[in-house]
């Protein structure tokens, strides 16, 4: 009870701290990179909660991962505030004050003390390393796993206590926890389902049991011996106990990886060999703690080194040598110190082992690390950082007043604060965020090329291509400024143009679908309308899902000027497919299946359809697609399909984006 009042005046404090840090963002766009796919671009979530989003959620892959809870959560803002950035921004940052006020809790419940447990999660709540989780919208997955990884080990701990494991409990606590079993299993439980949850948020949190077996260790005290490797007593119970968070560990890294595997996210560095990946590593590690002591030079993206590091490929021999042998001493240094300073074993097992599944070891995406990686592994650092500064101001300094340690605190929080305004800054759009990337990297295409979307944002298309070439010009594989390339071509009606375009996304990954679509909805108007049917048809092939696919080759197969590519059965089935997936709402698609039934030579059921096609466009406010359905009705009424001719493109003009 004594220390009630300062921890609910500290978690008021952290959370009041987190929104004057963040207040800025309430007044930030969406930026194109992720934020289509979760909001902007994706009609399922902006559709909200319903039965169809929740089946998405589960069975469908966004951005290569698997994340229900997190598109749910998408899926809920859509609902309640539509599709404006201002309220996604700032539910971001009320998840963020939640989680600095919850991991201050459980740092207090587990240690007992109060004003380390305050400065640790000060730090947490406004080091500008957090920017990028909280000022992004779409990693909304950052701050759910976040919540339900410290509520997953607050209920743990909870559980321990019940369970009387821990050493310094009091005979009449004893007593209690005898009577209570019930509220064992429960806590163990609850902690589990948080740990599910947490999971299915952003499976990066897949090392939480080994976070378990740390606080075993320290400060639950769960082990016979404070040293690591002496404490054999009562180990293969912990490790049993730790069986079902391991078994759903394993189940949601299966699932990660066969998302990952096809949606072609680990193949994005194709150059990248294993040992490169383990410089890359190496040297990740060492960069992430430099970032928490001086965090200068912050970007949304860092280039991987097999995309050029200077004149090389590779990170620098003597740079990964030292990463790995610093690595090696310090852990050497904290085991041998861990009779003394469990708090070093804690914080620094507890960096290196959370940012396992996302070091590069296996490599998903082009970045060589990410600021966002570092939302929950840093906390060990920091915890370990004030626990040893407190030892030593008690050891060295013990002239050292309460008013100048709080002083001190004062500062370091200032200066963090002044530090996360500054970083915020460069987030308020997709040109000013890609902007400051390009200047604090070297060689950066992602950053020329989001330059160039922010620049597409603000009208600006020839100076949007301008940086899509620099972007190629640094990396000529660079397949998304092929694509958005091709599409602007596409809208000038240069066909030639944009098809090369294409090609060039198609050379550098041929399984690019939106690639080969776009493509064969140019061809026809160069004369290769044979081309496109078989583009089309190997795009169905890859990806039997891919509704522009479908419906775009329908339409081919059922209007084309050309006889011998027409096949008004097959366009049928194409056509039903495309409508059904997208559940009857896409005007242009059910015209399509009008057009198929008329080549089919079912003209009533083209009339029928095609009725239908006007009704939803009108609904949609799209009167030229209406009034273009309501000619089609009478072509059919005269027992005419539609023939297309033979220099216009057959697929939908689409708007350039990522």
């Amino acid at each position: 009870m004594p220390n009630f009042r300062p921890g609910l005046l500290l978690c008021l404090l952290l959370a009041l701290l987190t929104f004057g840090a963040y207040w800025p963002v309430r007044n930030h766009d969406f930026i194109f990179y992720d934020d289509p796919q979760f909001v902007t671009d994706n009609p399922q979530i902006q559709s909200g909660l319903n039965w169809q989003t929740l089946h998405y959620a589960f069975s469908k892959p966004v951005v290569g991962n698997w994340h229900p809870v997190t598109v749910l959560s998408h899926a809920l803002d859509c609902q309640l505030f539509g599709v404006r950035p201002r309220a996604h921004h700032l539910v971001n940052v009320v998840f963020h004050g939640l989680n600095a006020a919850l991991l201050f809790l459980l740092l207090q419940n587990l240690t007992g003390a109060v004003w380390r447990s305050g400065l640790v999660a000060g730090i947490f709540a406004l080091h500008p390393l957090r920017v990028e989780s909280v000022a992004w919208v779409a990693e909304r997955k950052d701050l759910l796993a976040g919540l339900f990884f410290l509520l997953t080990l607050w209920l743990y701990a909870k559980y321990v206590r019940e369970s009387g494991n821990r050493k310094s409990a009091e005979a009449k606590t004893e007593a209690r926890k005898a009577e209570r079993p019930g509220a064992r299993r429960t806590f163990y439980w609850a902690s589990l389902l948080c740990f599910a949850l947490a999971l299915m948020s952003k499976p990066m949190v897949v090392t939480l049991p080994c976070v378990l077996l740390l606080l075993d260790y320290w400060p639950l005290q769960r082990l016979d011996s404070v040293h690591p490797f002496s404490a054999t007593t009562g180990l293969s119970r912990l490790l049993l106990e730790k069986v079902p968070f391991f078994l759903l560990a394993l189940i949601d890294s299966l699932i990660t990886f066969s998302f990952q595997k096809s949606a072609g996210a680990t193949q994005v560095i194709g150059q990248s060999t294993w040992p490169g990946r383990l410089a890359n590593a190496l040297t990740s590690y060492v960069r992430y703690l430099g970032d928490l002591l001086w965090p200068a030079r912050l970007a949304i993206i860092y280039p991987h080194p097999a995309r050029h590091y200077y004149l090389s490929d590779q990170w620098p021999a003597w740079e990964v040598i030292c990463a790995g042998a610093l690595l090696v001493l310090v852990s050497i240094l904290f085991l041998r110190l861990a009779p003394r300073r469990p708090y070093f074993v804690i914080g620094w097992f507890w960096f290196v082992g959370m940012l396992i599944p996302v070091i590069g070891l296996v490599q998903a995406g082009e970045q060589a690390m990410a600021d966002r990686y570092t939302y929950l592994p840093l906390i060990g650092p920091a915890f370990a950082l004030v626990w040893w500064l407190g030892d030593e101001m008690r050891r060295w300094w013990p002239k050292v007043t309460p008013q100048i340690t709080a002083g001190a605190a004062l500062v370091l929080v200032a200066t963090l604060f002044a530090l996360t305004r500054h970083q915020l800054s460069y987030w308020q759009n997709t040109l000013s965020l890609f902007t400051h990337a390009a200047e604090v990297t070297a060689d950066n295409a992602s950053a020329q090329f989001g330059i160039g979307m922010g620049l597409l944002e603000q009208g600006q298309p020839s100076q949007a291509m301008v940086r899509f070439r620099v972007a190629l010009a640094i990396d000529p594989s660079y397949v998304r400024a092929h694509y958005i390339m091709g599409q602007l071509l596409r809208v000038q009606r240069n066909w030639q143009a944009a098809a090369d375009e294409y090609q060039a996304a198609l050379r550098a990954n041929p399984s690019d679908v939106r690639a080969r679509v776009n493509l064969a909805g140019v061809l026809p108007a160069l004369g290769r309308a044979r081309e496109a049917y078989e583009h089309l048809d190997q795009a169905v092939r890859l990806d039997p899902n891919a509704v522009e696919a479908l419906n775009n080759f329908a339409w081919l197969l059922a209007t084309s000027a050309d006889a011998d590519l027409r096949d008004g059965g097959r366009a049928v089935q194409l056509g039903e497919r495309a409508c059904a997936l997208t559940h009857f709402k896409q005007a242009a698609f059910i015209g399509t299946l009008a057009a198929a039934y008329a080549e089919a030579g079912n003209f009533p059921q083209a009339i029928a359809t095609a009725q239908h096609a006007a009704e939803v466009a009108t609904a949609a406010g799209d009167t030229a697609l209406a009034t273009r359905n309501q000619q089609l009705i009478n072509l059919y009424r005269a027992g005419k399909p539609y023939r297309e001719s033979s220099q216009r493109p057959q697929a939908r003009q689409t708007p350039p984006r990522n």
